[in-house]
């Protein structure tokens, strides 16, 4: 029977709904301007079968990709890939970083450091009534601070405490001198200047600050406030005394 009808016969109208069959269809007939827009839907692609060279170029963006589970092997990213502004501020921790591998050169010059501090509260040495010849002399013991070290360690001790004096009616004048130092391990590593009491002075609560630097030995360290006090002759006829309290001492050292 098709050979009795006429060239383009068969009209659109002519042809019931549903007769053409997908083996009616000729091969590569169906091109893409037969398909309606937003004509195939996803329940019409086969899974799997859209491969790679059918997306285009930068079409994939982040909203239409799966907030996980998309990648999930470090083959999936190419070496050199990930940059430092990839990187949220403080995201690596310390379970991140392995064994070994902070260099030298990745730590900045005195970003690590040794710190330790010590407190005493102080206390009062009198000198009462009475006549004191010469040659008296002594030593009073106030903060010590013990801290590791290790060898070569730039040490830097510091020790701030206040200074309180009250003479009443005493002769000491400049007999009496008072002289802080330091001592590390019982040697004295300071040399600070002498204090002369004259008579009837008073200082109030006055702030000290003394400073020194020592080198680790790789043993532990002990630091130690102390005042060494020596009286030439004098006579005092009510009492003369000093006072050191709020002593602090700290121990700072940069390792690199």
């Amino acid at each position: 029977m098709s050979d009795k009808l006429e060239a383009n016969a068969v009209t659109a109208g002519k042809i019931a709904a549903g007769a053409v069959s997908a083996d009616q269809i000729a091969a590569n007939a169906i091109t893409s301007e037969k398909i309606n827009a937003q004509a195939i839907t996803s329940a019409k692609i086969k899974a799997g079968d859209i491969q790679g060279d059918r997306i285009a170029a930068n079409t994939i963006t982040g909203g239409l990709i799966a907030a996980s589970g998309i990648i999930t092997d470090t083959a999936q990213i190419n070496d050199s890939v990930i940059t430092n502004a990839k990187i949220a501020n403080a995201a690596i921790t310390t379970a991140k970083i392995g064994d070994l591998q902070v260099t030298g050169l990745k730590i900045a010059n005195g970003a690590i450091t040794l710190s330790a501090f010590a407190s005493d509260n102080g206390f009062s040495r009198f000198f009462t009534s009475g006549t004191f010849p010469a040659g008296i002399s002594g030593i009073d013991t106030f903060a010590s601070l013990t801290f590791p070290t290790n060898v070569g360690d730039d040490i830097t001790v510091e020790v701030h405490y206040v200074f309180n004096s009250e003479d009443y009616q005493s002769s000491a004048g400049t007999n009496i001198k008072i002289r802080p130092m330091i001592s590390i391990a019982g040697v004295e590593k300071s040399d600070y200047s002498q204090k002369f009491w004259s008579v009837f002075e008073t200082t109030s609560h006055i702030p000290n600050n003394l400073k020194i630097r020592v080198v680790g030995t790789g043993s532990s360290m002990t630091a130690t406030l102390r005042m060494y006090y020596e009286i030439d002759s004098f006579y005092n006829p009510a009492y003369t005394a000093y006072e050191v309290t709020n002593c602090i001492i700290s121990a700072f050292a940069s390792r690199k």
